[in-house]
């Protein structure tokens, strides 16, 4: 499998590992932002209590101390608190109400938010007052609720939460469409490929036929005829053959790449357009033997010997078609053409299924070519040189155990 097929088989599970680390994490800083936050508040009030205690005990209150008082009243803008003594009478709030509140509603309000909030599970601070013998006696509570924006905080990391949940059913809902429109294409593909495949052999016994319906046909010429008639009927059966091992393990056998290159040059010139000059240049024995299936390696010339001629301009091509060995032992196979050329931009996505630059193509030749090279033949495919206007030189690596020396 290759690079590419692995990453699409596990990136959605790299988007959900990925959101889930996230959320772990959001949750964490946000519990430990609110357990600071509350220590706070519970700082805060205790020190209100503390200094409404400490202005109670003593018997000549100064201005100074009721500064004090008042600026620490005054920094407690946002936790709700109500004084209240053991009877739970109101005797003072902040935070709890706004001025529309007025008469029994006000009471009743009051009432509310002080049972609400001996109900929260949040102890009260006790403000002890007098001297002397009453040092203990306990005249009033000073109860609170957590602030607006600590109960926020709270909610934050779940509101997250959902949001990311949301994200990734959209991401799956959206890998879902995409892999169904993906293989929507692919069966598509696969149909105009077969009827594609099938045209070349068809048109050309429709040739063959036509010619030996001629009235006066010498008898080597109908024996070539015939000829040609049964390799066309021999490449249905070879087309029918490579579409049944579509999902099958191939049948590998050590083969000559240079006999199998030759002959599947030699089928396609006789039956190229005339605008297309096919050479084949050969540096390698016959005797090189790369484990091969014969059918699906032609499959992958006639894709590039296609993909070759559909890039050659309207007036008369060359398509070179060159196997020899390279530095590291392997088997080399070129295939170049002087055609239009790829722009850099589509370079990455030549082999990207149901890419196509061709207004009647589905994308499928060099997808097929390249699985077939890498996950069958366990070489490589590339686009070795490419320049807009001048030409394209596919190559084919394809690794030898051993190579026999040329010419034995």
């Amino acid at each position: 499998m290759s690079f590419r097929d692995l990453w699409r088989s596990w990136w959605i599970w790299m988007v959900v590992v990925t959101a889930l680390v996230l959320v772990s994490l959001s949750l964490w800083y946000s519990n430990y932002l609110v357990t600071r936050l509350s220590i706070e508040e519970e700082r805060r009030v205790e020190l209100l209590a503390r200094a409404q205690e400490f202005i109670g005990s003593v018997e000549d209150e100064s201005c100074e101390l009721n500064f004090i008082l008042e600026n620490i009243l005054k920094g407690n803008e946002s936790i709700p608190v109500i004084f209240a003594d053991s009877e739970g009478n109101v005797l003072e709030h902040r935070n709890i109400l706004d001025s529309t509140w007025v008469g029994e509603a006000r009471e009743l309000k009051l009432k509310e938010a002080l049972a609400e909030m001996k109900n929260s599970g949040i102890p009260p601070v006790p403000i002890r007052l007098g001297s002397g013998q009453d040092v203990e006696q306990v005249v009033l509570y000073v109860y609170y609720s957590e602030s607006w924006l600590l109960k926020q905080l709270r909610w934050y990391p779940y509101i997250q939460l959902v949001v990311i949940g949301v994200f990734i059913l959209f991401v799956f809902i959206g890998y879902a469409l995409a892999k169904r429109s993906e293989q929507n294409n692919i069966w598509v593909g696969m149909a105009r490929e077969t009827a594609h495949q099938l045209g070349t052999p068809i048109s050309g016994m429709i040739a063959w036929v036509e010619l030996l319906r001629l009235p006066v046909v010498e008898e080597a010429d109908r024996q070539e005829y015939l000829n040609e008639l049964e390799r066309d009927i021999s490449r249905l059966r070879n087309i029918a053959e490579r579409f049944s091992r579509i999902g099958s393990s191939p049948d590998l056998h050590p083969e000559s790449p240079a006999l199998l290159l030759l002959q599947s040059v030699e089928y396609v010139r006789k039956r190229l357009p005339k605008k297309a000059e096919v050479i084949f240049e050969s540096t390698i024995s016959e005797s090189v033997k790369v484990p091969l299936d014969v059918n699906l390696f032609g499959w992958v010339i006639e894709n590039l010997v296609k993909n070759a001629l559909d890039a050659l301009p309207d007036e008369r091509g060359k398509i070179q078609i060159r196997i020899l060995i390279g530095k590291k032992g392997d088997v080399l196979i070129e295939v170049e053409d002087n055609g239009k050329g790829i722009a850099p931009r589509h370079l990455s996505r030549v082999f990207d299924t149901g890419f196509t630059t061709k207004k009647r193509g589905w994308g499928l030749g060099l997808s097929l070519s390249k699985r077939i090279i890498e996950t069958f033949f366990k070489g490589r495919i590339m686009v070795y040189r490419s320049e807009p206007g001048v030409g394209t030189v596919f190559r084919i690596i394809l690794p030898v155990s051993s190579l026999p020396r040329l010419g034995k």
